[in-house]
């Protein structure tokens, strides 16, 4: 359906080339349907019921969830729901086991005292839940060493009959503070090793765990790699971003997400006002302290633009060369971390061939829910 042409849309908006968001999510869901491995997507990327869906009709049947809000809007698609991180307070509890009347929730544990705070809530609701132990791998945000994985079972199973446990996950985050790809590869067979050893430490005791996952979209092509593996959990590739060309895992072309915005005026003969600030493109240059970013997202098409400050609403851009735009000009950028672009706005316009195809809604961003 041709509902337009993009020159013709109103700026800022959000694009999303879905010829290469297509491919993205095919070529991911096929590397892993090849190697036997469950592709398990982090939904925190594009919080859109819309994309999930999409996601789903090329062989997803479960998601990871930063949020409870997100793990409300999966459960409607009767979809199963990992909870990345451990999420507590009555109404969190409330809407988790809410939830599970309808699909299968896994919930993500790294002590005692969280296990205790799950086992307390679901003990009085005659509900057994799974859950998954976060291993640290060196991240150190959350997660257990694998000398402590077997202790922590073997005293959840005794002391805690509402949780049953399904396995072991991780994130390598610390790969976002890299600045080449043989950095990347060397943080995924570390974290490999470490998995490894919390998984022979739980057969040496006879704990067979029945999911083994990792996630992030830079180690997936090293993880794919992984001889125990079992699950992946990226969730860039959808889009992807300037922090995933940084650290060598993607090219531009890869790029799905863009941002339309207008020059709205010119101060010198190299400086440009866009009406695209940073409550469009967010002001990160990277995650965990990745120093491999230049400027706050990369003009499509216009290397010799550097995008140099953000206003709320505007920015400045400088031209390093020589540059043929004047004032009144569209141009795109991408931004430099696509997840933080996405829970800023309602809606991404999905184009294919430089035409709107649809309107796709993002409706799961942060506080989506009611608090009460």
């Amino acid at each position: 359906m041709n509902l337009g042409n993009v020159s013709e849309l109103r700026t800022p908006a959000l694009l999303v080339d879905l010829v290469i968001l297509e491919r993205n999510l095919k070529q991911y869901q096929q590397l892993c349907d090849q190697a036997s491995i469950e592709l398990i997507p982090m939904i925190k990327t594009h919080k859109s019921s819309d994309i999930a869906k999409m996601q789903v009709l090329m062989g997803v049947n479960e998601f990871l969830v930063g949020t409870v809000d997100e793990a409300v809007r999966i459960s409607k698609l009767k979809k199963n729901v990992t909870l990345a991180y451990p999420f507590l307070g009555k109404k969190n509890m409330h809407l988790i086991q809410d939830c599970s009347k309808r699909i299968r929730i896994t919930l993500s544990i790294d002590s005692l005292e969280t296990a205790k705070f799950y086992n307390d809530y679901f003990c009085k609701k005659n509900i057994v839940m799974h859950y998954v132990i976060i291993i640290n791998t060196g991240l150190n945000r959350f997660g257990i060493s694998p000398s402590d994985i077997v202790p922590v079972v073997n005293y959840i199973k005794i002391n805690f009959k509402s949780l049953t446990f399904r396995g072991i996950t991780t994130h390598p985050g610390q790969v976002y503070k890299e600045d080449r790809y043989s950095s990347v590869i060397t943080i995924a067979k570390s974290v490999h090793e470490t998995m490894k050893r919390a998984v022979k430490a739980l057969r040496a005791y006879g704990i067979e765990p029945e999911l083994i996952a990792t996630g992030s979209t830079p180690t997936f092509k090293e993880d794919l790699k992984s001889d125990f593996y079992n699950a992946l959990r990226p969730g860039n590739y959808v889009f992807n971003d300037m922090i995933q060309v940084s650290l060598g895992v993607v090219s531009l072309t890869d790029c799905a997400l863009t941002v339309l915005c207008t020059i709205i005026s010119k101060k010198e003969n190299d400086t440009f006002i866009i009406d695209c600030g940073s409550k469009t493109l967010g002001l990160d240059k990277g995650a965990h302290g990745n120093k491999n970013i230049n400027g706050f997202g990369y003009v499509v098409d216009h290397p010799e633009l550097e995008i140099v400050n953000l206003s709320e609403e505007v920015g400045v851009i400088k031209a390093n060369n020589m540059t043929n735009l004047v004032v009144g000009d569209q141009i795109k950028i991408i931004p430099n971390h696509s997840c933080k672009v996405c829970n800023m706005s309602r809606y991404l316009v999905g184009i294919r061939n430089n035409s709107i195809e649809k309107l796709i809604e993002i409706d799961m961003r942060g506080n989506s829910q009611r608090p009460f």
